[in-house]
């Protein structure tokens, strides 16, 4: 089994990447629309995602655990530009979003135990790429091997940045230019 685990696509974090990397792009390349950056850019993750499921990826997602019972995944917080689909497993991180800002992490060796021990490949993304990804990515590398875990940077923050370095190397029109 091949699993594709994204950790904590949480609306909050993908809006606050997209609207920072939206205004840096518009300031270098004013032809991008907000609009367009939306449906043109934004969407990525979804490709990206669907393109594992292609590949044969089981997709599984970690988001926070809802406030009222730590044991049960906050659906609703999964950012409709990831492409969550209902087959998807969603394992409840046992924080919430509020406990995750106070430095309070989830058990990420724990976590990674709920996933099938017949693995031949996982593979990680989401947020944040030097935080919650790595650690996520740590610990299956401790249960299921070094060999058999990796990061995609595509699939985490890093995407963001990487579609507004592409912008801003495309031709723009500023009206000083005249």
């Amino acid at each position: 089994m091949k699993i594709l685990l994204i950790v904590f696509p949480y609306t909050t974090y993908v809006k606050w990447e997209e609207e920072t990397h939206l205004r840096w792009v518009q300031s270098v390349c004013l032809k991008v629309s907000e609009s367009e950056f939306q449906e043109e850019y934004c969407r990525w993750p979804v490709y990206l995602v669907a393109d594992y499921r292609r590949r044969g990826f089981q997709v599984w997602f970690l988001t926070f655990s809802r406030r009222n019972d730590l044991l049960k995944p906050s659906l609703r917080v999964i950012s409709r530009n990831w492409g969550y689909q209902r087959d998807d497993v969603v394992i409840p991180a046992g924080v919430t979003y509020k406990q995750l800002c106070k430095w309070e992490y989830p058990k990420f060796g724990r976590l990674v135990r709920r996933l099938p021990a017949e693995v031949e490949e996982i593979v990680v993304g989401g947020f944040h790429y030097s935080d919650c990804v790595k650690k996520a990515a740590q610990a299956a590398k401790r249960r299921f091997g070094w060999e058999k875990v990796k990061v995609d940077p595509q699939l985490t923050n890093l995407l963001y940045y990487d579609l507004a370095i592409e912008l801003s190397k495309a031709p723009s029109y500023r009206p000083d230019e005249d």
